[in-house]
């Protein structure tokens, strides 16, 4: 993420004052939804803050908060988003595995697919989940099934450079990495894989 950078969490939304706090929550030691959702803004403020970077949160709830939300509720809220942003790059989730980030993806997807080239478009690989299995090949054949390709890319220059920034920003979320093994927290500080995503009739930009 580099200054100036703009970080949507589409997953941001605070529930009623007072809502008991599911099991994730709880073990991150909150006794309210409200406040786990407070504590993790908090966090976001702090992380992007090392970063130089700014937070939109909107207002959609964390799966676990058990309030439904689909792709197309959320193309919505970001084709908005994208829009005060017009000459943006966009840097959205792969949607390996959580179901939030999974409809992240498919919302970006249709987005991009809206827009027929008017920006570049880059998918991450989603840490934790991006060295299971086959998850990140799986998510490129089923672009590749769609008419779509996508191409490594090298969006971080040297990596090494913004490496502690980054620890430093992972650091931030405090109340979420007390909860992690070893090897996730290892994932956690690795450097960002990303890919150019485009129509495979579309020549991709060096």
């Amino acid at each position: 993420m580099t200054p100036g950078s703009i970080l949507v969490t589409v997953f941001a939304g605070i529930p009623p004052h007072g809502t008991p706090a599911p099991s994730w929550d709880q073990s991150a030691g909150f006794v309210t939804a409200d406040e786990a959702v407070r504590k993790r803004r908090e966090e976001d403020r702090r992380a992007l803050n090392i970063l130089g970077a700014q937070a939109v949160w909107l207002d959609f709830f964390d799966e676990q908060y058990d309030v439904p939300s689909t792709s197309n509720d959320i193309v919505a809220r970001l084709a908005t988003v994208l829009d005060t942003y017009p000459d943006a790059d966009v840097v959205a989730p792969f949607g390996l595995a959580h179901n939030d980030h999974v409809l992240v993806q498919r919302a970006a997807l249709k987005l991009f697919q809206r827009e027929q080239g008017q920006r570049r478009w880059f998918f991450f690989e989603d840490a934790l989940y991006r060295c299971v299995g086959h998850r990140v090949a799986n998510r490129l054949s089923s672009w590749r099934a769609q008419g779509l390709q996508a191409q490594p890319v090298n969006l971080l220059g040297d990596a090494s450079a913004g490496a502690e920034a980054k620890a430093e920003a992972v650091r931030a979320y405090s109340s979420q990495i007390a909860l992690f093994k070893a090897d996730m927290l290892t994932d956690l500080y690795a450097p960002e894989s990303y890919w150019q995503l485009q129509c495979d009739t579309t020549p991709l930009s060096p």
